[in-house]
């Protein structure tokens, strides 16, 4: 059996988990931001852990996963982003349209 400090020592520690826990939690649920490209089709990409989205101007916005963060950052940088779409994210990675 634990004495009284021990207890709460336990207490806090576990106290501290359960708020780590949830901290990630909410970090993983934050929504991105988008940053706005210059293109003729593609209006902003947003990138967090893995997972790039590509918003177009048509309004329709598709999820990409397991992307490399250095393949969104080559994108944010591309002289043509439409055309590094094309050539490197479109058919690539598994997608889905989320809007």
């Amino acid at each position: 059996m634990l004495d009284a400090e021990s207890s709460v020592s336990v207490i806090i520690g576990a106290y501290a988990l359960l708020v780590i826990r949830e901290i990630a939690t909410m970090k993983g649920k934050r929504k991105m931001e988008r940053v706005e490209v210059q293109s003729s089709n593609v209006k902003a990409i947003s990138f967090h852990e893995g997972t790039l989205e590509v918003e177009f101007k048509n309004g329709g916005v598709y999820r990409y996963q397991d992307v490399p963060g250095e393949v969104f950052e080559r994108m944010k940088s591309a002289t043509s982003v439409g055309r590094f779409f094309n050539s490197e994210i479109r058919g690539q990675y598994t997608s889905e349209k989320i809007a």
